[in-house]
């Protein structure tokens, strides 16, 4: 698990931040959230009070599925690292699985592209993580 972007910026920044992006290598962000929500369902620390997911809807430009939830104050998405690939005569990815490299030389501005790695508490770069 990766948390990746904004919070990750955010943070280094000094700067609080309630918007939290994970990023999988393992499994769907529908997998994550629907995990995350039986844990917290049957957890007396936490409430989950916002659960959803965004389906793949490439015809109403939906690319990408994502799972959301909210516990506490933080909203949290879930996506998978991923790499995109564009056929010169379309502005919509081919979206593919990828790795943290994939998923941060996909990103538009480079302090976007820092991940924390929740397994190692650590901001490396995408080539370390």
């Amino acid at each position: 698990i990766r948390v990746a972007g904004g919070w990750v910026r955010d943070k280094l920044l000094g700067k609080e931040s309630h918007d939290i992006d994970f990023a999988l290598d393992d499994m769907s962000g529908e997998q994550f959230v629907n995990i995350a929500n039986d844990y917290f369902k049957n957890s007396k620390h936490e409430q989950v009070r916002g659960f959803g997911v965004t389906k793949l809807n490439p015809e109403k430009s939906k690319h990408l599925e994502t799972a959301t939830l909210k516990i506490k104050d933080f909203w949290i998405d879930v996506v998978n690292l991923r790499s995109e690939t564009y056929d010169p005569n379309s502005r919509i990815p081919q979206i593919t699985i990828g790795t943290p490299l994939d998923d941060a030389l996909r990103r538009d501005f480079t302090i976007n592209s820092l991940f924390y790695n929740c397994l190692l508490y650590t901001s490396p770069s995408p080539r370390d993580s």
